[in-house]
Order: C-alpha cells, then structure tokens, then sequence
C-alpha cells in the first residue's frame, strides 16, 4: 500500500484487498472497522494498530471511497464460428461471415497482472497475418482452417492462465 500526505500532512492510502470466499461477500460500502479488520488479518505489519505488531500503531479514520468487484474468469465455447449459417459444416460459404473472437469478447478475466490485456493482444498479433493471408487468398477452404487452429490455439492458451479460486 502506497500512501500520500495531503496539504495538512494526513497520510492517505490506496487499499486493495481480495477477500476470500469464506468471509462472505464483502460489503457494498466498506465501512471503517471493515478495513481495519482486512488491514489486521490480511494487511502488512507496518500498518497494523496492534502495538505489539507495530510500535508506530496505524488506525484507519476514514474511507473516502469504496467500492467491490467480483474477479470473474470466462471464456467463450469456441473463437471462431460463422455467422449466419445453420451449421460449421455449411459449405455455401457466401451464406455466411467468418468471425473470430479476440480479446474480452472471447475471454474475461479479472484486471489484476494484466492478464486479459496480455492476452487480448497475442490474440491481436497473432490473427493478424492469418487475416492477411484470408485476404490475400479470398475465403477458402484452407485459410478457414488456418483460422480454426490459430482460434483452438487461442482458446487453449486461455485455459492455461492461473485463476486462484478461493478469491472474490
């Protein structure tokens, strides 16, 4: 936690805290025992208002604002699919759009390492030369399924990224 001083020398700080699921979930609006309490299990010892853990004991006085979010990990069934046609198999390909799924469209995670960002712009970097070949190309047979494996690819890298559970 990083704190600032204000005008009149009064410490502010920026508290971020992931709650676990055993607590429940966390209050609409924080209240100041609620911090404290999360600063007291969960905080570091340097901001603790036990003496015994800190000589220097800090007690929160006032939140400023609050607010709570639940981390939320998703991923769509698959990355690439046709639009407007009645199955994958449809082979009258001016029935149907190619469409590829990229970034939060096709998965969600929580903001927290950047992890959705990251993975949103291999998705970018790495469909941009198979889009370009499609182009070049036209629509076939061949540059669907380039897309189809880079889009599985996609997808399966989605599922190796790490989500702890046990946080709301």
């Amino acid at each position: 936690m990083e704190g600032s001083k204000d005008a009149g020398g009064k410490i502010t700080h920026r508290m971020v805290c992931g709650v676990p699921l055993s607590k429940g979930a966390p209050p609409s609006k924080a209240s100041v025992e609620y911090c404290q309490e999360l600063i007291e299990t969960y905080g570091p010892r340097s901001l603790s208002s036990d003496k015994s853990k800190n000589p220097q004991a800090m007690k929160i006085v006032d939140v400023v604002w609050s607010t709570r979010f639940r981390t939320r990990y998703a991923a769509a069934e698959q990355f690439f699919t046709y639009f407007g046609r009645d199955s994958d198999n449809d082979q009258a390909r001016s029935t149907g759009a190619r469409v590829c799924l990229i970034g939060d469209a096709a998965h969600i995670h929580p903001p927290a390492g950047g992890q959705g960002m990251n993975l949103g712009l291999c998705d970018a970097i790495a469909l941009g030369p198979v889009i370009a070949a499609g182009l070049t190309a036209g629509s076939t047979h061949e540059s669907d399924e380039k897309l189809r494996a880079l889009m599985a690819l996609r997808r399966e890298r989605v599922g190796l990224v790490p989500h702890p559970p046990d946080q709301v």
